[in-house]
C-alpha cells in the first residue's frame, strides 16, 4: 500500500489510511510524513489546509513532542480562509 503514495500523491483516502496504518504500528513520525507529504502535494481541492487534516497533524506533532511544528502549523493556517476556496460538497463528499 505504501508503494501507492508515490502514485497518488494527492490522495486523501490514501493518506489517511497510511496515517492509520502508521499509527497502528506505532510509528507517529511515519504518520507525520505522510501527511505532510499529502499536504505539499495536494493543490487541486484546497483540502491541504482543511480543519481536520490539520487538527489531525497537530495532534501528530504533539504526540511526537513537537510542540513547535505543531504551533507553526497552526499560526501558518489560522491566516488562511478555508472555508471561503471550498464548497460545502467538497466539505462533506471528500
Amino acid at each position: 500500500m505504501q508503494g501507492y503514495i508515490s502514485k497518488l500523491p494527492s490522495s486523501l483516502r490514501l493518506a489517511l489510511t497510511l496515517v492509520q496504518v502508521a499509527m497502528i504500528q506505532k510509528n507517529v513520525n511515519l504518520a507525520i510524513k505522510y501527511l505532510q507529504q499529502f499536504r505539499e502535494t495536494e493543490t487541486s481541492r484546497g483540502f491541504k489546509d482543511a480543519p481536520a487534516i490539520i487538527s489531525i497533524l497537530v495532534w501528530l506533532y504533539e504526540l511526537s513532542g513537537d510542540k513547535d511544528n505543531a504551533m507553526k502549523l497552526l499560526e501558518t493556517v489560522s491566516t488562511n480562509n478555508w472555508f471561503s476556496d471550498v464548497s460545502i460538497n467538497q466539505i462533506l463528499f471528500f
